[in-house]
């Protein structure tokens, strides 16, 4: 009995720990070009609470509480160093900063 239950702990505390740290707002779905970006910025600033969100234009970035406690962006390139971008993606405070200023 014992060993079923330490079998059973350490299956859940193993299934928590190979969570995705990568989060949107909402149900995104984030294209190869982000994710690829997401890492490689992720690896350079390694911000605490990090995720990718959109600007008012549309274009991706990386977002995360920086070592002074700040929070902080970053535009997310694509392999040729490009802003990845798409009109249609506005992240939830945008919209509504938006839509509050018509």
């Amino acid at each position: 009995m014992r060993n079923t239950a330490l079998i059973i702990v350490s299956l859940t505390l193993a299934a928590c720990a190979t969570q995705s740290e990568i989060r949107g707002f909402g149900d995104e779905t984030f294209s190869s070009a982000e994710m690829t970006g997401f890492e490689k910025a992720d690896a350079r600033f390694r911000y605490a609470d990090a995720h990718i969100g959109y600007d008012e234009s549309g274009c991706a970035r990386y977002r995360g509480v920086a070592s002074n406690g700040r929070v902080r962006s970053e535009l997310l390139r694509d392999e040729a160093n490009r802003p990845i971008c798409d009109s249609r993606r506005v992240d939830a405070f945008t919209s509504r900063w938006l839509l509050e200023s018509r």
